[in-house]
């Protein structure tokens, strides 16, 4: 029940913010400003004014930017990360509670890759060990991950 509320939440806020295509035009923008960058792209709340426009309308937890020269902090050999060598990742909903009941993760991935229609997510292990992500795709480079 919580996770259909977020995911409606979500797509007002995507829509408020002109459709999953404008979502997938910051994203891309972003990408490609911090793709060479020597330092990884990490941004937290609470000032959006930082982001892109239709990052910033899902009032985002975090945001981060996965580049080719990030790879190797992650242990994957080759080129391949969720598929894709750039992942623009929006941590919306989620957190940890201790003593308590936490609230359920949901965030988005947009791959942006050009020529990856095809590409499906891996299973792969959050920042927390015993947590790993199911994805589903939302349209073409855009998945949630719960």
């Amino acid at each position: 029940m919580e996770r259909r509320t977020q995911r409606q939440h979500i797509l007002e806020r995507v829509q408020s913010a002109g459709g999953w295509g404008a979502l997938k035009r910051d994203c891309d923008a972003l990408a490609d400003k911090f793709k060479d960058s020597e330092t990884d792209y990490h941004w937290m709340r609470p000032d959006t004014n930082a982001l892109p426009p239709a990052i910033a309308a899902l009032n985002p937890r975090s945001v981060d930017f996965f580049s080719r020269k990030r790879l190797p902090q992650f242990g994957v050999q080759g080129m391949s990360f969720f598929g894709s060598n750039t992942v623009v990742r929006i941590e919306i909903f989620g957190g940890h509670a201790t003593g308590g009941r936490g609230q359920s993760w949901l965030g988005l991935d947009v791959v942006c890759e050009p020529g990856l229609l095809n590409y499906t997510p891996h299973r792969l292990r959050s920042n927390n060990p015993l947590i790993y992500w199911t994805y589903r795709k939302i349209t073409d480079g855009i998945y949630e991950y719960y």
